[in-house]
């Protein structure tokens, strides 16, 4: 019998995928004349980056820092690149992305 919560009910196909945790930066770079850094990460908040830890140290480029959970690597990270390029359409990822996975 399958518990309230669900936690023992397989997908279809019987396969039970792990949800794990990702960990992972993402290099962005501003384009030149671009808008006031408050409404840089306002559009980043709307765009559903509201889990970045944003890093300013650099000139001209934003650190964003994400912890996504997902079963698939390189959907959540492809998914936050979305997400910063969404609210950010001018700009672009200027570094690979690292990464580490935990749970």
């Amino acid at each position: 019998m399958a518990s309230i919560c669900g936690d023992d009910i397989a997908p279809k196909g019987g396969v039970v995928t792990e949800i794990r945790e990702f960990q992972f930066d993402v290099m962005i770079r501003l384009p030149q004349g671009c808008p006031d850094i408050w409404d840089v990460l306002d559009r980043l908040f709307q765009a559903g980056c509201d889990d970045a830890v944003v890093g300013l140290g650099t000139p001209g480029a934003l650190g964003l820092s994400f912890i996504r959970e997902g079963t698939d690597r390189e959907a959540v990270i492809a998914g936050a690149v979305r997400d910063a390029l969404s609210g950010l359409p001018e700009a672009a990822v200027v570094d690979g992305v690292t990464f580490s996975v935990s749970g």
